[in-house]
Protein backbone atom coordinates (compact mmCIF):
# COMPACT_ATOMS: atom_id res chain seq x y z
CA UNK A 1 0.00 0.00 0.00
CA UNK A 2 2.98 2.27 0.63
CA UNK A 3 4.50 1.88 -2.85
CA UNK A 4 0.96 2.69 -4.45
CA UNK A 5 0.82 5.47 -2.32
CA UNK A 6 4.25 6.90 -2.71
CA UNK A 7 4.12 6.49 -6.37
CA UNK A 8 1.17 8.38 -6.70
CA UNK A 9 2.41 11.33 -4.84
CA UNK A 10 5.83 11.29 -6.64
CA UNK A 11 3.78 11.96 -9.43
CA UNK A 12 1.50 14.29 -8.58
CA UNK A 13 4.01 16.10 -7.08
CA UNK A 14 5.57 16.49 -10.40
CA UNK A 15 2.81 16.89 -12.33
CA UNK A 16 1.29 19.68 -10.43
CA UNK A 17 4.98 21.58 -10.71
CA UNK A 18 4.67 21.59 -14.80
CA UNK A 19 0.96 21.55 -16.05
CA UNK A 20 -0.22 24.59 -15.26
CA UNK A 21 -2.75 27.04 -17.08
CA UNK A 22 -4.35 24.49 -18.92
CA UNK A 23 -7.48 25.29 -21.49
CA UNK A 24 -10.42 23.48 -19.70
CA UNK A 25 -10.96 21.59 -22.70
CA UNK A 26 -7.85 19.63 -22.31
CA UNK A 27 -8.94 18.05 -19.08
CA UNK A 28 -11.02 15.24 -18.15
CA UNK A 29 -12.31 13.25 -14.91
CA UNK A 30 -11.74 9.26 -14.69
CA UNK A 31 -13.25 8.04 -12.59
CA UNK A 32 -14.11 4.48 -10.97
CA UNK A 33 -17.55 2.75 -11.57
CA UNK A 34 -17.59 2.63 -7.65
CA UNK A 35 -18.32 6.22 -7.35
CA UNK A 36 -21.91 5.41 -8.50
CA UNK A 37 -24.63 4.60 -5.73
CA UNK A 38 -24.89 0.95 -6.32
CA UNK A 39 -28.70 1.01 -5.96
CA UNK A 40 -28.35 2.96 -9.50
CA UNK A 41 -30.55 2.41 -12.48
CA UNK A 42 -28.44 4.29 -14.66
CA UNK A 43 -25.88 3.02 -16.52
CA UNK A 44 -24.06 5.73 -16.55
CA UNK A 45 -20.60 4.06 -17.13
CA UNK A 46 -21.98 3.46 -20.74
CA UNK A 47 -22.93 7.17 -20.89
CA UNK A 48 -22.05 9.63 -17.59
CA UNK A 49 -25.11 11.70 -19.53
CA UNK A 50 -27.70 8.98 -17.96
CA UNK A 51 -27.13 10.56 -14.81
CA UNK A 52 -30.23 11.53 -13.20
CA UNK A 53 -28.54 13.94 -11.16
CA UNK A 54 -30.47 12.67 -7.43
CA UNK A 55 -27.26 13.12 -5.32
CA UNK A 56 -26.90 9.67 -3.40
CA UNK A 57 -23.73 9.54 -5.18
CA UNK A 58 -20.18 11.69 -6.28
CA UNK A 59 -21.57 11.76 -9.83
CA UNK A 60 -23.42 14.76 -9.89
CA UNK A 61 -20.31 16.45 -8.15
CA UNK A 62 -18.92 15.65 -11.21
CA UNK A 63 -21.10 16.52 -13.38
CA UNK A 64 -21.47 19.84 -11.89
CA UNK A 65 -17.81 20.60 -11.41
CA UNK A 66 -17.59 19.80 -15.65
CA UNK A 67 -20.40 22.45 -15.96
CA UNK A 68 -18.64 24.65 -13.89
CA UNK A 69 -15.06 24.82 -15.06
CA UNK A 70 -16.22 23.54 -18.79
CA UNK A 71 -13.57 20.34 -18.66
CA UNK A 72 -13.93 18.68 -21.51
CA UNK A 73 -15.75 15.12 -19.82
CA UNK A 74 -16.46 12.67 -16.92
CA UNK A 75 -15.78 9.53 -17.81
CA UNK A 76 -16.50 6.16 -14.79
CA UNK A 77 -14.70 3.04 -15.98
CA UNK A 78 -15.17 -0.59 -14.81
CA UNK A 79 -11.23 -0.93 -14.08
CA UNK A 80 -7.80 -0.05 -14.62
CA UNK A 81 -7.76 -1.58 -17.97
CA UNK A 82 -10.34 0.08 -19.44
CA UNK A 83 -9.02 3.42 -18.15
CA UNK A 84 -5.50 2.53 -19.19
CA UNK A 85 -7.06 1.97 -22.82
CA UNK A 86 -9.24 5.18 -22.50
CA UNK A 87 -5.92 7.49 -21.58
CA UNK A 88 -3.55 6.13 -23.99
CA UNK A 89 -5.54 6.70 -27.25
CA UNK A 90 -6.90 10.10 -26.13
CA UNK A 91 -4.84 13.56 -26.82
CA UNK A 92 -5.71 15.06 -23.65
CA UNK A 93 -3.43 17.24 -21.41
CA UNK A 94 -4.55 16.30 -18.40
CA UNK A 95 -6.44 13.10 -16.53
CA UNK A 96 -7.76 14.20 -13.21
CA UNK A 97 -8.21 10.41 -12.16
CA UNK A 98 -9.88 9.20 -9.21
CA UNK A 99 -9.70 5.50 -7.85
CA UNK A 100 -8.31 3.62 -5.21
CA UNK A 101 -4.49 3.59 -4.18
CA UNK A 102 -3.44 0.66 -6.27
CA UNK A 103 -5.67 1.60 -9.54
CA UNK A 104 -4.35 4.52 -9.55
CA UNK A 105 -0.87 3.94 -9.24
CA UNK A 106 -1.19 1.19 -11.87
CA UNK A 107 -3.02 3.44 -14.25
CA UNK A 108 -0.53 6.35 -13.63
CA UNK A 109 2.61 3.79 -14.64
CA UNK A 110 0.34 2.70 -17.36
CA UNK A 111 -0.54 5.50 -19.39
CA UNK A 112 3.28 7.23 -18.86
CA UNK A 113 3.88 9.37 -20.85
CA UNK A 114 0.57 10.76 -20.73
CA UNK A 115 -0.24 13.14 -17.71
CA UNK A 116 -2.78 11.62 -14.48
CA UNK A 117 -3.42 13.52 -11.52
CA UNK A 118 -4.28 11.02 -9.37
CA UNK A 119 -7.18 11.80 -6.57
CA UNK A 120 -8.14 9.11 -3.75
CA UNK A 121 -11.78 8.20 -3.54
CA UNK A 122 -12.95 7.11 -0.03
CA UNK A 123 -14.25 4.30 1.11
CA UNK A 124 -16.61 4.87 3.98
CA UNK A 125 -18.53 1.90 2.78
CA UNK A 126 -15.92 -0.35 2.37
CA UNK A 127 -13.93 -1.04 -1.28
CA UNK A 128 -15.20 -0.71 -4.29
CA UNK A 129 -19.43 -0.29 -3.33
CA UNK A 130 -20.82 3.20 -3.02
CA UNK A 131 -17.51 5.42 -2.34
CA UNK A 132 -16.82 9.11 -2.42
CA UNK A 133 -14.75 11.66 -3.43
CA UNK A 134 -14.27 15.17 -2.45
CA UNK A 135 -15.69 17.59 -4.55
CA UNK A 136 -13.79 20.76 -3.10
CA UNK A 137 -10.61 18.69 -2.93
CA UNK A 138 -11.37 18.16 -7.19
CA UNK A 139 -12.51 21.91 -7.06
CA UNK A 140 -8.93 22.46 -5.56
CA UNK A 141 -6.94 20.38 -8.16
CA UNK A 142 -9.29 22.38 -10.91
CA UNK A 143 -8.80 25.80 -9.93
CA UNK A 144 -4.29 24.37 -9.43
CA UNK A 145 -4.01 23.54 -13.45
CA UNK A 146 -6.24 25.98 -15.13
Amino acid sequence: MFLFKFIVFINNFIISKFKKNLNPDNIIFLGSRCLQFNECRELVVKDINNCKLCGRCPVKDLLELKKEYGIKDVLLVTGGGAARKFVKKTKIKLVIAVACERELALGILGVLPNPSYGVYLRKDNGPCTNTSVSKEELRNVLKHFL
